[in-house]
């Protein structure tokens, strides 16, 4: 769900240098942690739309439903 370097940042569970060198640069502002958050709040606002997630579980049952009566 994270896109990593714009949304937030990925790594290795094993890599502790890369989650090292994220959080000093996070502490240090050499990432602009602002504009991170309101891009991933964005990015959860359509993630988590209700209407939008409704209107496709429909279509997903509705799938199911005519291949189920096809059987």
């Amino acid at each position: 769900m994270i896109e990593d370097g714009q949304t937030g940042f990925l790594y290795r569970y094993d890599d502790m240098e890369e989650l090292a060198y994220n959080v000093i640069n996070v502490f240090n502002m050499k990432i602009n942690t602002m504009e991170l958050s309101k891009k991933e709040v964005q990015v959860a606002f359509v993630r988590h739309d209700r209407k939008r997630n409704a209107e496709q579980l429909a279509k997903i049952y509705s799938i199911i439903s005519k291949q189920i009566r096809q059987c």
